[in-house]
C-alpha cells in the first residue's frame, strides 16, 4: 500500500494484491535458475477529478521475470533478471502500457567484514499524472557494506538514475 499526505494526480494513493509463484533451480555451487510470475488487481484510492481527467481507478498487472545466480568464485558471484511487465487500466485503455525490465548485480566479498554490491538496472515507476502513465529509468548504483559486528554494520549507496515519463494519455 502507497500513501501520500497529499492527495496529487501524480502520486495518488493505491492499493494493489498480489498472488505469486514460481519455480527455481539451485546447483550445487549456490547458482541458480528460476522462473516466477506474479498476477496483481489494484486500485487508486482517493481519486480527484481534474478538467483532463484520464486517470483511472482499477487495474491488473501481469509480471514474467527469469532469475539466475552465478557463483564465479567463492568471492563473487552475478545476479541477473529479465522480466516482462504488462498492466491494463479498466476504462482508460490510453493508460496501458508493458515494458520489458533487466538488472545485473555484481556481489564482491573480499573480507568476511566487507561486501560490494555493484548494479546496473532498468526499472519502472508509476506515475498517474496529466502527462504520463509510467516511467522507465536506468539505474547505476555501487554499496559497500562494513559488518563492524554481528550486530552493526555500516552501509553506504551511491546512485544515479536517469528517468524518462512515458505513456502519455
Amino acid at each position: 500500500r502507497l500513501s501520500n499526505e497529499q492527495v496529487v494526480l501524480q502520486d495518488r494513493d493505491s492499493r494493489l494484491r498480489t498472488v505469486s509463484g514460481g519455480l527455481r533451480y539451485v546447483y550445487r555451487s549456490g547458482s541458480y535458475i528460476g522462473y516466477g510470475y506474479k498476477l496483481s488487481r489494484g486500485a487508486y484510492l482517493n481519486h480527484v477529478a481534474s478538467s483532463n481527467d484520464t486517470a483511472p481507478v482499477d487495474f491488473d498487472q501481469t509480471e514474467h521475470e527469469m532469475t539466475a545466480r552465478w557463483a564465479l568464485t567463492g568471492k563473487t558471484s552475478v545476479k541477473g533478471s529479465v522480466s516482462y511487465v504488462s498492466r491494463k487500466h479498466a476504462g482508460a485503455p490510453q493508460r496501458d502500457f508493458s515494458t520489458p525490465l533487466a538488472e545485473v548485480l555484481i556481489r564482491w566479498i573480499p573480507t568476511g567484514k566487507i561486501t560490494v554490491d555493484a548494479g546496473l538496472e532498468r526499472a519502472f515507476i508509476i506515475s498517474q499524472s496529466d502527462y504520463a502513465s509510467y516511467a522507465v529509468g536506468s539505474r547505476l548504483s555501487l554499496r559497500p557494506t562494513w559488518n563492524a559486528t554481528a550486530q552493526t554494520s555500516v552501509r553506504m549507496q551511491l546512485e544515479y538514475l536517469d528517468q524518462q515519463y512515458r505513456g502519455s494519455p
